[in-house]
């Protein structure tokens, strides 16, 4: 079934053709960040296009990089598409995977294969957790075929033979690893509140009216407000 619907913001959010408007508008307000964030993107957009791969000339640290870097484009182009939308929480969550990126960039640049190694282990380390988390409870391995969970089992303790002890990569553990330890914490900052559903969060979708006092909530500065007279969320 199919719902015949309209395309304004107030019926399908930042999905409505209005979007073209308040894009504009936007970038307008914001004008200088926008051209910093432009020319940002133009420089690493350029430096990306222009790496030129020879066969058999590309080393693992070089690899592990040029992916890092297409991640950083797509996260940090991704962003900017939230932003220029008025999606402040959405934008702010891609931009603190650009964080990540870098930290996992100093920690490669620092240390080299050392790091690939424990990339790959960080890797392992995951697989064979989700592995024994299905295998906790078999169900979850219904529809997978028979002996499901015996033929899991086999494949985790492969690995372990392969890898020996292996642990995951702490994200806070590569930036200090790569001497962007003090930058890590504008990435708890963007995580608690952009990424994760905190209070702070949830906060960046209440302002209190000027004239009337009342909180009113909102997707976005521009879309359909809704008056919330409950203060348990946010008090300013």
């Amino acid at each position: 079934m199919f719902f015949k619907t309209g395309k304004s913001s107030k019926e399908v959010g930042f999905l409505s053709p209005e979007m073209g408007a308040i894009i504009e508008q936007c970038r307008k307000q914001n004008a200088l960040w926008f051209a910093l964030a432009d020319d940002i993107n133009r420089s690493a957009q350029a430096t990306l296009t222009k790496y030129q791969i020879g066969p058999g000339e590309m080393s693992g640290q070089h690899l592990f990089g040029l992916l890092l870097l297409i991640r950083s484009l797509s996260n940090f182009q991704g962003g900017l598409l939230m932003a220029e939308r008025g999606m402040v929480v959405e934008a702010r969550t891609l931009f603190r995977c650009c964080f990540e990126n870098a930290f996992w960039l100093g920690a490669l640049l620092k240390d080299g294969d050392d790091f690939i190694s424990d990339i790959m282990g960080d890797e392992v380390a995951n697989t064979k957790s989700k592995a024994r988390w299905m295998m906790r409870d078999p169900s979850r391995l219904e529809f997978s075929g028979p002996n499901a969970v015996a033929r899991l089992q086999a494949r985790v303790d492969e690995m372990e033979e392969a890898s020996g002890k292996v642990s995951g990569q702490k994200l806070e553990d590569a930036a200090k690893r790569g001497r962007l330890g003090d930058a890590y914490i504008y990435y708890k900052v963007l995580s608690g509140d952009a990424a994760h559903p905190s209070v702070s969060a949830m906060n960046r979708y209440v302002q209190r009216d000027i004239v009337t006092q009342l909180l009113e909530l909102h997707a976005a500065p521009f879309l359909t407000r809704f008056p919330a007279r409950s203060t348990a969320v946010a008090r300013r």
